[in-house]
C-alpha cells in the first residue's frame, strides 16, 4: 500500500526548492564579511582591518594582527605606510598576494580553483538536505496514512470476535 501524500510539493520538488534557496542565499551574500572593505575610520582602524584579512606567512592559524612575530609587526607597518600614502586596501592586499601567494589571504578569492572552497560546502549542504528530505519522506507517513499505519491489521474473524467481546463488556 502506498502512503498518501498531502497536497502540495513532492519530496523532490521540496529538495529542489531547498537547494535553490540555499544557493540564492549564498550568492546574495556576495563577498564574505572578512573580504568586505572596512568602513572609513582612523588609519589604524583601516590598517587593522586589512591585517585581519591577511595570514601570517610564517605561522599557521594567525592573522597579521594577532601574530606576535617581528616580521608581522613590520608587515603591519608596511600596511600603515601604504594607507598613509593613499594606496587602496585592495591594492595593498594584492601586493601581499603577489609577494606571498594566495595563501596569505584569510579567505580564498572566489574565482578559479579557489571557487571550490566557496561552492563545495554549499553543494555538500544541498546534497545532505536532499538525503535528509528523502529519508524523512520515506520514514514517516503523513496524514491519513499515519492513522492507517497505527491501526493494527486483523483478519475479519478476529475483528468480529473483538467486537463481540467489547459489546459483551459494555452490556455488563
Amino acid at each position: 500500500m502506498s502512503a498518501a501524500r498531502p497536497a502540495g510539493r513532492s519530496p523532490a520538488s521540496a529538495a529542489f526548492l531547498g537547494l535553490a534557496l540555499a544557493l540564492a542565499a549564498a550568492l546574495a551574500g556576495g563577498r564574505p564579511a572578512a573580504a568586505q572593505a572596512p568602513s572609513p575610520g582612523t588609519p589604524d582602524t583601516r590598517a587593522e582591518a586589512i591585517a585581519r584579512e591577511l595570514n601570517c606567512p610564517v605561522c599557521q592559524g594567525y592573522d597579521l594582527l594577532e601574530c606576535p612575530l617581528e616580521v608581522c609587526a613590520q608587515m603591519r607597518d608596511v600596511i600603515r605606510q601604504r594607507l598613509a600614502a593613499g594606496e587602496d586596501p585592495e591594492a595593498i592586499k594584492a601586493a601581499f598576494v603577489a609577494d606571498y601567494g594566495p595563501q596569505v589571504l584569510n579567505a580564498p578569492p572566489p574565482r578559479g580553483f579557489f571557487l571550490l572552497a566557496w561552492l563545495l560546502p554549499i553543494v555538500a549542504l544541498a546534497i545532505g538536505g536532499v538525503f535528509a528530505l528523502t529519508f524523512l519522506a520515506r520514514a514517516r507517513p503523513v496524514g491519513p496514512a499515519l492513522a492507517e499505519s497505527a491501526a493494527p491489521s486483523a483478519d475479519p474473524a478476529t475483528a468480529e470476535r473483538l467486537e463481540e467481546l467489547l459489546s459483551a463488556r459494555d452490556d455488563r
